[in-house]
């Protein structure tokens, strides 16, 4: 028998030192802590949603679930959570917008509006050392650059730079603390009851959180103000370093206002706890929308949802038609005559700014009874178009045709004729007509 060989492996044999043991326990407790990291990361982000169109989504203020229509008619979003509204606050679409979530560096549209509420756009403001060392995205102001306060909204508002936003905030704040104060006291005023401020850059998250209920609400605020809107729809600005002696040439991160027709700002955002963030308006045929998009996975994505939002909005909430001047409403009884009407129609044609997806609107048709010499152009009544309650507008109907008044010899017979039927029981009448139903749909829903 053939002698067997074996093989030992001995593990161990060389004993590691102990600086090499405390490196390898360094490095071990590392990975520990970056897997922990990544952990709760994933544990504590918004999970996206996974389908586009949600049940829980909100067409105005009605989940999409308790509405009759085809759902795949609403907005195919891919955002954790937004809002699109009018100008004047009324929400056309939601996704969660009254949960609570970091907003990164949208926080910077509540830093512009505090100081511009509190600030004079000529304000000379010297970059300290603390702005200029800022990390993130920043407009390269160096430690003793000199510039206006609009100068700086411009730095903040565009490149997203969080020096910019401290140097306001030390300028009119005293620190960062006490102008995240002032900023508190702004979303109190504003009915954001669901917002804070830490910072007034948003970079850091925690303890800087909103809601897109309460967002909406600074953003209609916030385009109000003539600055403010011009800040954020400019693409590019030019600013000279004083401490260098050379200008500097910042671009707006609002990739839309050269991507989308229509675009007039706002403010784009960013952390690892926010995700991708956006508030976008646009306009178009004199109809301004706003759009607050929270918790985007990607910046094509904040962008391609945003565009989807608006374009759905401009194209259900836009300029209706009521009735057209043309449009004979229907004939109003000539009383000196047995027998005779007189063709109705609008003053004027008449429309409003309606959302197809709302309830249909009440008409009230008033048609009054003619007399005498009639002129073409004559009052003759009035249409009021209602929803619950609420006036939206309103027409005068006049005569579309003249009619004299009968003759003498006219009125004679005319007299005789009554007169007899009151005997004969045969009255001769004519009887208003209304070509209009009393409900007007603003969308057939199927």
């Amino acid at each position: 028998m053939a002698a067997s060989t074996r093989i030992r492996f001995d593990i161990g044999k060389n004993p590691q030192t102990p600086a090499q043991r405390s490196r390898r326990a360094r490095f071990a407790a590392a990975l520990a802590v970056l897997a922990l990291a990544l952990t709760l990361s994933l544990v504590l982000a918004p999970v996206q949603a996974s389908a586009s169109i949600a049940n829980t989504d909100t067409i105005g203020t009605t989940p999409i679930s308790e509405m009759d229509f085809d759902k795949n008619s609403a907005p195919n979003v891919t955002c954790y959570a937004g809002i699109l509204t009018t100008q004047s606050g009324k929400v056309l679409w939601s996704r969660l917008p009254d949960e609570k979530l970091a907003m990164a560096s949208l926080t910077k549209i509540m830093t512009a509006m505090v100081v511009l509420d509190k600030g004079n756009l000529n304000d000379s403001i010297t970059v300290s050392k603390n702005a200029a060392k800022t990390d993130g995205s920043t407009a390269e102001l160096r430690s003793g650059d000199v510039l206006t306060a609009e100068q700086l909204l411009y730095c903040m508002m565009l490149p997203s730079g969080n020096d910019a936003a401290i140097a306001l905030a030390e300028h009119y704040g005293g620190s960062t603390d006490g102008f995240a104060k002032m900023m508190n006291e702004k979303a109190k005023e504003l009915g954001m009851d669901s917002t804070v401020f830490s910072s007034p850059t948003g970079l850091t998250d925690k303890g800087n959180y909103t809601t897109c209920n309460d967002y909406i609400k600074l953003v209609m605020y916030a385009m109000k103000n003539d600055t403010f809107r011009k800040v954020v729809a400019t693409k590019s600005f030019t600013y000279k370093s004083t401490s260098r002696g050379y200008d500097i040439k910042l671009k707006n991160t609002n990739e839309l206002l050269t991507r989308y027709e229509g675009m007039i700002g706002v403010k784009t955002g960013f952390t690892n706890k926010a995700g991708y963030c956006f508030v976008g308006a646009a306009e178009d045929s004199g109809i301004e929308l706003y759009a607050v998009l929270l918790y985007c996975k990607s910046e094509e994505q904040r962008f391609g949802d945003c565009i989807t939002l608006l374009n759905w909005g401009f194209k259900h909430y836009h300029n209706i038609t009521l009735l057209d001047a043309e449009t004979v409403v229907g004939e109003a009884v000539d009383t000196d005559y047995l027998d005779v009407t007189v063709p109705i129609v609008p003053a004027e044609s008449v429309s409003i700014v309606g959302f197809d997806y709302d309830p249909d609107l009440t008409l009230t048709i008033t048609v009054d009874n003619l007399h005498g010499a009639i002129e073409a152009g004559d009052k003759a009544g009035s249409i009021v178009w209602s929803r619950d309650g609420e006036d939206l507008a309103t027409v005068d109907l006049v005569t579309a045709n003249s009619q004299p008044a009968p003759s003498m010899f006219e009125m004679v017979q005319i007299g005789w004729t009554r007169f007899t039927s009151l005997f004969t029981w045969d009255f001769i009448s004519v009887d208003q007509v209304i070509n209009l139903e009393t409900t007007q749909p603003m969308l057939p829903k199927g």
